[in-house]
């Protein structure tokens, strides 16, 4: 367990791995060359759970948001945040994995491919992922 005033000083690997390659394979679909056999200039990140292949963007949270174009995840995480701080410090914190915050998001079931469900936002959260491909 951890401490609750400790939580931003945990390491998800399934986050990072998954932030990082959506980052590179952006900065790559942006300075396409053809240099990459396996990406295209339009290529996207899929990440693949037990029951769906999930395509959308991931939200690094490295900009301001426009005060008219707020998420409503984004605003609910940042309250999160400050929630968190003002818990007492003797709470420990279970089921320690990271969200994922997705917009424009589209659901693929794998059972049934033709079946997808469109999503403005969603929060997937890391235990979820079994794997990664690139479409």
């Amino acid at each position: 367990m951890v401490n609750v005033k400790e939580l931003n000083h945990v390491f998800d690997y399934k986050k990072a791995i998954t932030t990082t390659l959506d980052d590179v394979l952006h900065k790559f679909t942006q300075d396409y060359d053809g240099s990459i056999k396996t990406i295209g200039p339009h290529s996207q990140l899929l990440i693949i759970t037990q029951n769906a292949y999930i395509q959308g963007k991931i939200n690094h949270f490295t900009h301001e948001e426009d005060e008219n174009n707020k998420y409503f995840f984004s605003e609910g995480l940042t309250e999160l945040g400050t929630r968190l701080e003002n818990l007492p410090e003797t709470m420990s914190a279970l089921n320690l994995t990271a969200p994922l915050h997705l917009k424009d998001v589209t659901i693929s079931p794998i059972i049934n491919p033709d079946q997808k469900r469109e999503l403005d936002e969603m929060i997937l959260f890391t235990d979820q992922i079994l794997g990664l491909s690139i479409i």
